[in-house]
């Protein structure tokens, strides 16, 4: 078995011959091969290309594992992983290296109308716009009732996770104010729960991640090194999955809908039979998101609890709208320290010692940074 020569491949992810022969045997024999959701990307990588976009060796015509005449282990090879997504996929912008996911969807379907209206060039440049923008959309050529929306990649917001207060009322604020411009462009999201807001974290890896392995480095052969979020300039957060968003054209009308569907099980006025507020529902569920991943976890935001619990009232009416919430936010936070917000985030669960040591931490941290804002002043 030839060994490869290029220096690039990390001696611990290099097999032995009688491994390498092994994995050339069962990869000839279909261990690797392309799944059907794969066949179906990779048939249409050529359309991909003519649009201008470059998917991953793996789902290229003609493929040949990269592994195969090396001593590589394929599972450290990184055209070795699967498709883990039928309707999506990652792929490069070949204008300019951008990496992109690109999603197939039905023509006429809502999401595909709602993603595109709020990606006119006049809302973009609205900086409280926190729908994912669409950078294009095209039709199958073969498949007429078939279109790709091709959106900048995104990872989950909370990764890396967050470590100070600032930084998580941060998200709090662009999230908000993200949710009152939708509402007042008359569209009402309808499944706003945690696994539909995502982050864009490329300025927080300045030497990139993996598109479908986020916490590996884009060869996946070494962890992905974050920057912290402190360091970063500006951090976007972002709304995606608009496939049962609801938009009202008509102010006559009742602004009222019906249905079940979506990822947050708590939700309580959902009905098929009875119609309810959307508008109201997403004003609960993003103060869940915010409930149950911040509130419940630390214990630095006391004083947003009353905000949270208006807007996860049982009774919709009771709830405030978008924009009050964001308002009534806006004003709470504006009357909180400095110091308050650059604190770490402190675990309900912290035992003592850690408790201790990182009180330490914080307050040093703080005295350097008063130095360096008394430096900054007096020059």
């Amino acid at each position: 078995m030839p060994v490869a020569d290029d220096d690039d491949f990390p001696k611990w992810a290099r097999l032995t011959a009688e491994r390498a022969a092994y994995f050339e045997k069962a990869t000839n024999e279909g261990l690797f091969r392309l799944t059907e959701r794969e066949i179906w990307w990779r048939d249409h990588a050529d359309l991909l290309e003519t649009h201008g976009y470059r998917l991953r060796p793996r789902f290229r015509p003609n493929w040949k594992p990269s592994w195969l005449g090396t001593d590589h282990d394929p599972y450290q090879s990184e055209d070795s992983a699967h498709l883990l997504k039928s309707q999506i996929i990652d792929a490069t912008r070949i204008k300019d290296g951008k990496a992109v996911v690109i999603k197939r969807i039905t023509n006429g379907a809502e999401e595909i109308r709602v993603s595109t209206f709020f990606s006119t060039p006049e809302r973009l440049k609205d900086r409280r716009n926190h729908c994912v923008p669409i950078l294009d959309h095209f039709q199958d050529r073969t498949q007429h009732d078939l279109s790709f929306i091709v959106m900048p990649l995104l990872r989950k917001f909370d990764d890396p996770p967050f470590q100070s207060a600032g930084e998580v009322i941060e998200f709090m604020r662009q999230l908000l104010e993200g949710l009152e411009f939708m509402h007042e462009q008359n569209v009402a999201h309808r499944d706003l729960a945690k696994g539909n807001i995502m982050m864009d974290g490329h300025a927080l890896f300045p030497k990139g991640f993996h598109p479908t392995s986020q916490m590996r480095d884009p060869s996946t052969h070494y962890p992905a090194e974050p920057l912290r979020r402190r360091d970063v300039t500006e951090l976007r957060y972002y709304i995606i999955d608009f496939g049962i968003s609801t938009t009202f054209t008509d102010p006559s009308e009742p602004r009222l809908v019906t249905g079940t569907m979506a990822q947050a099980t708590n939700i309580p006025e959902l009905s098929d039979m009875k119609p309810y507020d959307p508008f109201a529902v997403d004003v609960y569920t993003l103060a869940h998101v915010f409930l149950d991943g911040f509130m419940a976890t630390y214990t630095n935001f006391s004083y947003l609890l009353p905000l949270m619990k208006k807007m996860a009232s049982i009774k919709p009416a009771s709830r405030p709208t978008a924009a009050e919430a964001r308002m009534e936010f806006e004003n709470i936070v504006r009357t909180v320290k400095g110091r308050t917000l650059r604190w770490p985030l402190r675990p309900r669960e912290e035992g003592v010692i850690r408790r201790v040591v990182g009180t330490f931490a914080a307050t040093a941290r703080e005295a350097v940074f008063l130095a360096n804002s008394i430096f900054r002043d007096s020059h």
